[in-house]
């Protein structure tokens, strides 16, 4: 079977998204009905102040560098750059929606005995983080994955 390398760049969009939902928050806590109880300008602002702190965590910890990856339409999925990260299979809950792949990613030697309760992962790819071509073969990926694992 093929195996394909799949550079996945930062997403522009991602980062959009992030700074869309980190004002919709905010702007949450400060349409709050005036005086409801005691010291509530002091409980909006510790509540901005962990909203903050959440995402600035959540920004350090994205994927700010180029990923390079192997898949193959068996559903392997292996880093090819200096992750310690060990070999990975696409899993048939993966989804694939308008412009984003959320690609599920469950250990290899746990991928025939797959529970809920395995360790999971889950991958975010934006259209904009692959080539058009890369985008269209992940997606025929996870197609093969999930017709694999019904049968």
């Amino acid at each position: 079977m093929s195996k394909y390398r799949i550079e996945i760049s930062p997403s522009r969009l991602q980062s959009k998204l992030f700074c869309v939902a980190y004002g919709v928050l905010v702007a949450s806590v400060f349409v709050w009905q005036p005086n409801v109880f005691a010291y509530q300008k002091f409980f909006q602002g510790i509540t901005i102040l962990l909203i903050t702190i959440y995402f600035l965590k959540l920004w350090r910890e994205r994927e700010s560098k180029d990923m390079i990856v192997q898949v193959s339409y068996l559903g392997e999925w292996n880093y090819l750059d200096q992750r310690l990260d060990a070999n990975w299979s696409i899993g048939e809950q993966s989804k694939m929606l308008s412009g984003l792949l959320l690609i599920q990613l469950i250990p290899f030697l746990q991928s025939h005995q797959y529970k809920a309760d395995s360790s999971a992962r889950w991958c975010w790819v934006f259209r904009d983080r692959v080539s058009e071509q890369d985008y269209r073969r992940l997606c025929r990926c996870i197609l093969a994955s999930q017709q694999r694992n019904k049968n």
